[in-house]
């Protein structure tokens, strides 16, 4: 790779090795910019166990000594993508508190629908940066988010305007942008029709017409919604 280290590469033998510390029934294997490790339990590999990811990364200091250190870590194309932990630990935990302790579990939300209902189409990182984004711009203008639901809505409505402009630009100085999926008419359209239909919910729900705000978030997160 014209003398750069490909992360594929990488990813694919650090796959290798941590499979040969874990027992045959666990499954290990690269997903997107991490090694995936599901400890299955039982004598079935269908049932749920333990899973967590790791992501190799390398710690680097920039040339000028007043930045703060950074990461390079995987960003699933083969390429590398520059971080902070720390920086984004900071802004999660001023989001955390400001939005009455709703950001993160909004943030859980949005990444169970692209997993289960979306393909998987949005890197983990580029849905936390959107959001992030549009809930600084409510902490500016000193609008915190008072409800689970408004807080998915607006998550969405941030993720569907972030699709459509492209590539974001992280927190981090001089970072790559963090790159936008390539997503076709069909799935804009899927999106477009998610953010309307939780739009649909918080105005049900704020009319007092509870049983049929929950319908709307069964349409968009399945029967796994409890009824």
């Amino acid at each position: 790779m014209n003398g750069y280290i490909s992360s594929d590469r990488l990813l694919s033998e650090f796959s290798k090795v941590l499979r040969r510390h874990y027992p045959a029934e666990t499954t290990v294997g690269v997903n997107g910019s991490a090694v995936a490790v599901r400890l299955t339990h039982g004598e079935s590999r269908s049932n749920e166990g333990l899973g967590y990811d790791i992501v190799p990364c390398f710690r680097l200091q920039p040339d000028d000594a007043s930045e703060l250190f950074f990461y390079l870590m995987p960003d699933g194309n083969n390429g590398w993508l520059r971080t902070n932990p720390r920086v984004d630990t900071y802004v999660a935990d001023e989001l955390q508190n400001f939005h009455n302790g709703l950001y993160r579990k909004v943030i859980k939300i949005v990444k169970y629908w692209n997993q289960n209902h979306f393909w998987n189409t949005f890197k983990s990182y580029y849905i936390e940066l959107a959001i992030s984004l549009r809930f600084l711009e409510l902490k500016s203008a000193g609008s915190p988010i008072q409800s689970i639901s408004v807080g998915v809505h607006l998550a969405f409505e941030a993720l569907r305007a972030a699709a459509l402009a492209g590539d974001l630009t992280s927190f981090i100085k001089n970072a790559p942008a963090v790159k936008a999926p390539d997503m076709h008419a069909l799935s804009h359209r899927y999106l477009d029709s998610v953010h309307l239909i939780m739009a649909e919910a918080v105005s049900r729900e704020f009319a007092g017409r509870t049983a049929d705000a929950v319908a709307n978030w069964a349409i968009v997160f399945g029967n796994s919604f409890p009824s």
